[in-house]
């Protein structure tokens, strides 16, 4: 098994028997689109994943609903065959930016991803009250 932290903010990949899982990816230098209404964000170093890494994820993981978790120009470099395991309000604001790949929600029972068994907790402030 292999974990790397892909970038200098929040990227995580985890590599077990040849396939791989991506975490919140954002693999661009910038955060946010030419005249976006929020503050731009900006990476001196898009990752440090190779090529061939890239290319055996197999499954994309989104923990949040904001742009630095769930970022769709990153989203679209990957294939819409790729599953995108996450929650019920992310996978809502996927549908409504026509991402089409196959959604997953996660839970407390987990499910297992290249033969890890991911769960996840409820979400709670500032999601929920």
């Amino acid at each position: 098994m292999k974990l790397i932290k892909a970038d200098n903010y929040q990227t995580w990949y985890i590599e077990n028997f040849d396939k791989s899982i991506i975490i919140d990816p954002w693999l661009t230098n910038k955060l946010q689109p030419k005249g976006s209404f929020f503050i731009q964000r900006k990476k001196a170093n898009n990752t440090i994943l190779t090529d061939e890494e890239i290319n055996k994820v197999n499954s994309i993981i989104i923990t949040a609903p904001f742009e630095d978790h769930l970022h769709f120009d990153t989203i679209r470099m990957f294939s819409d065959e790729i599953r995108i395991y996450t929650s019920n309000i992310v996978k809502k604001v996927l549908i409504k930016n026509k991402i089409n790949n196959p959604i997953i929600i996660l839970n407390e029972n987990g499910h297992m991803i290249n033969s890890i068994k991911v769960k996840s907790l409820p979400t709670s402030y500032p999601y929920y009250k």
